[in-house]
């Protein structure tokens, strides 16, 4: 455990006066301008025991469950706003996103065959590397960063496993991860770390397919077990997103 506890350390000593001491940073306007009102009213209706399909409070009333950028069903956010204060929430949350980043990647370390003081090493660069810039406060980016690592994780285990039950577990975990990431950043931050999955995916069979550990049908069934579990697992994040689109600027192009 002394691998993930430096992680989340280092993270606590970065923003200790974020999560300690209330100084959540106005560095970037849409921190405070725009996730928390957002997130606080998620939290507050959840709370409440209401799905917030309408947000009334903005522009004489927006949809708001279907905006990409709502946090409705990114867990972070629904978690702590619905469990905490918004002004302690959003403390938690900025802290959260690079602690899982480092996790995430050290977990992904890990697993491809690293030692532990190589995998912390890695673990403690992208945490420290989010949590001691302005990326910790650009929430989208901190997050798909986050998500990206977990999603790596996850299919580096569900790529070798070694029974059919383990491997739909962790290729479930991925799908969960790949949601995340959709709702964390589904524009920019979406693209890479679905690149960043697919570039891991394509070395990662093609070379236990020369090893000769498994088939190119075998490769191609994973892989695409994988797509769809993808897919599947996260239509109550897409479709809701996909319908609103055309109503909004991104429809015109992004």
């Amino acid at each position: 455990w002394a691998g993930p506890a430096l992680i989340v350390g280092a993270v606590l000593l970065a923003l200790h006066d974020v999560v300690f001491r209330g100084m959540v940073s106005n560095q970037h306007a849409d921190l405070l301008a725009f996730w928390l009102p957002n997130h606080c009213f998620l939290g507050t209706s959840l709370a409440a025991g209401s799905i917030p399909s309408w947000n009334p409070f903005t522009l004489g009333g927006t949809p708001f469950a279907s905006d990409p950028q709502s946090g409705w069903l990114y867990l972070p956010a629904m978690a702590l706003y619905a469990a905490l204060p918004c002004h302690v929430a959003v403390r938690w949350f900025v802290l959260a996103q690079p602690i899982l980043g480092g996790l995430g990647t050290y977990g992904f370390l890990r697993s491809e065959g690293l030692s532990r003081p190589a995998a912390t090493v890695g673990g403690v660069g992208l945490a420290l590397a989010v949590a001691g810039s302005l990326v910790a406060v650009y929430l989208p980016f901190a997050g798909a960063l986050a998500w990206t690592a977990l999603l790596l994780a996850a299919a580096s285990r569900a790529f070798p496993a070694a029974t059919r039950v383990a491997r739909i577990g962790w290729i479930a975990a991925a799908a969960v991860a790949w949601g995340q990431l959709v709702s964390a950043h589904p524009t920019n931050g979406l693209a890479l770390g679905t690149g960043a999955l697919a570039a891991y995916a394509a070395a990662r069979l093609m070379a236990d397919v020369r090893a000769g550990r498994r088939t190119t049908g075998a490769a191609l069934a994973v892989s695409g077990g994988l797509v769809a579990a993808m897919l599947a697992v996260n239509l109550a994040i897409l479709l809701p997103r996909l319908a609103y689109l055309p109503r909004t600027t991104m429809g015109l192009g992004f």
